[in-house]
Formats: structure tokens, C-alpha cells, sequence
């Protein structure tokens, strides 16, 4: 069980090598259902699909059972994919977004209105079928998905730098991955050299965090230490979420450490304050 939290949360390539050390038999349905998941939130539908067709015990598990209906509808065994999925709707064992990721998988269609993405096999359904993916479907997102989707560089700069900041808050993932995704962000010099001004038009946009990030590290010079200050503690009071806050916290901390003797604001002083604190200082 906590190889499957362990896959649950995202840390894919730890989860596999810690069952590859496992005693467990090749069909164990806990060993199995971690490297499944790892397998799905990698995109490799045909991996995790092998495993269950594998299993000897636990078939009767919710996950094989669903995993299952993808997996007899990738197959073209429409029958056997229909009488899976009306045992799982008629148990109610199924939530909105199961039904709605489901359905799409057997009748290869998109549905009208986008599900919200939680689990590894909505993830990979949304990655086979081409589904849309944005920060309002990954609010209850499972700790792995958010990861995969944030490392994903096919998926929307908007919505990767929500899934790392969600990604961080967790504690699943590094400050320095959300850097990486900003570095990604493409902006010219007047976009950057305007980000104050864009910043407060655009104070929700997760992208107004890569912009800043953008103007912060073209303040290298001593001269620009004051100036500095001022757009660090911008870019922290544009947090409206706890984990959008603790996200920035966590990436700029070297540099408001470094700020130590600089003059400062008392609002700017608050807010680097609360940085400090949520990094443990």
C-alpha cells in the first residue's frame, strides 16, 4: 500500500524501482495496480492494460474493473466494454468524471462538456483521446496527475504552471521544476520590461508568474536590488491560493534570503515575512 501511494503520488520512477526490489509475486494486485498507475500516468495504456490481463486474484478491484473498460475498448471488444461499464453504472461505482472519461473512451467522441481529470485513468484517457485539459478540470486532481500533467510539454504553459504550483504545495514536486516551466515561457523584452503594468491587469493569469519570474531575473546588477525587492514582493502578492503562495514562496526564497540589510517597504517586509515562515525561517 505505500508503493501505491508512493505511484498515487507521482513519483513514477521510484514507484517502479521500489517493485522491481518487491517479493511480491509478478500478479500481485497491490504491486500491479502501483506499476499500472505509473504505467497510465506515462501514457502507456497498452503496459497497464498487460497487467491486468495478468492478474490471478483481485480482479474484482474498482481500478481493474474500470482500467478494464478502457482496456476491452482499445481492444475493439465493444461487447465486453459496454457489459463492464453498465455493471460498474448500475453498482453506482462510477463518479461524473469516470462516466464522462469512460463513455469517451468507448465511443472514441469528445464529450460536450469537459470532465473534470482526478485519476491516472482519466489522465490517460484525456491523453489517448486528445481531450482538453485546463486548471479549472485538475481542482481535484490526484497528486500524480497534477505531476504528469505539469511535466507534460504538449499541455498549455497556463496549465502546467498551475499543476506544478498545486504540484509543490503538495510536496511532490521540486521549486526548481516550476522555474524550468517558466524559463519555457516565451515573452519579448517589451512584454517583460511592461510586467509591473501587465501584472495588475492580469493578476489571476497563471502566466502573469511566469512574466515576473522573466523580469525578476533581468535584475542580475546591485543597482537593481531595490527594484528587485519591489517586484519579488509583487510577484508574491498575487497569490490567491494557498498553494499558488507556497509554490512562490519556495522559489523565490535564495533570493529574499539574499535581500537581508536591503531598505524595504513595510508591505514588502510582510510579505517576505510570510515567505520566510512558510519556508520554515
Amino acid at each position: 500500500k505505500k508503493l501505491l501511494a508512493l505511484a498515487r503520488a507521482g513519483f513514477v520512477d521510484e514507484a517502479r524501482t521500489v517493485s522491481s526490489l518487491s517479493t511480491a509475486a509478478r500478479n500481485d494486485p497491490w504491486t500491479g495496480q502501483a506499476e499500472a498507475i505509473a504505467d497510465l500516468l506515462s501514457g502507456d495504456i497498452a503496459s497497464a492494460c498487460r497487467r491486468n490481463a495478468n492478474l490471478s486474484s483481485g480482479r474484482d478491484d474498482l481500478f481493474w474493473v474500470k482500467l478494464r473498460v478502457l482496456c476491452y475498448a482499445q481492444a475493439g471488444e465493444t461487447d465486453a466494454a459496454d457489459l463492464t461499464y453498465g455493471i460498474l453504472r448500475d453498482q453506482g461505482a462510477l463518479n461524473d468524471s469516470d462516466a464522462a472519461f469512460l463513455t469517451a473512451a468507448l465511443t472514441e467522441t469528445t464529450p460536450k462538456t469537459p470532465p473534470a481529470t482526478r485519476s491516472s485513468l482519466h489522465y490517460a484517457i484525456a491523453q489517448d483521446l486528445g481531450l482538453p485539459l485546463s486548471p479549472g478540470l485538475l481542482d481535484d486532481a490526484d497528486a500524480g496527475v497534477l505531476v504528469a500533467v505539469a511535466r507534460n510539454a504538449a499541455v498549455d504553459t497556463a496549465t502546467r504552471i498551475v499543476a506544478a504550483e498545486r504540484s509543490i504545495a503538495m510536496g511532490v514536486m521540486a521549486p526548481t521544476e516550476l522555474a524550468s516551466i517558466f524559463q519555457s515561457a516565451e515573452f519579448d523584452l517589451a512584454e517583460i520590461g511592461a510586467a509591473p503594468v501587465a501584472a495588475i491587469e492580469r493578476a489571476v493569469d497563471p502566466l502573469t508568474d511566469a512574466l515576473l519570474y522573466h523580469s525578476i531575473g533581468e535584475m542580475a546588477a546591485p543597482e537593481f536590488l531595490r527594484d528587485k525587492a519591489q517586484r519579488i514582493a509583487m510577484a508574491l502578492s498575487l497569490a490567491n491560493s494557498f498553494h499558488r503562495a507556497y509554490a512562490l514562496s519556495l522559489l523565490y526564497a535564495d533570493e529574499i534570503a539574499a535581500l537581508e540589510g536591503a531598505i524595504v517597504t513595510p508591505d514588502e517586509a510582510s510579505r517576505f515575512a510570510l515567505a520566510r515562515m512558510a519556508v520554515g525561517d
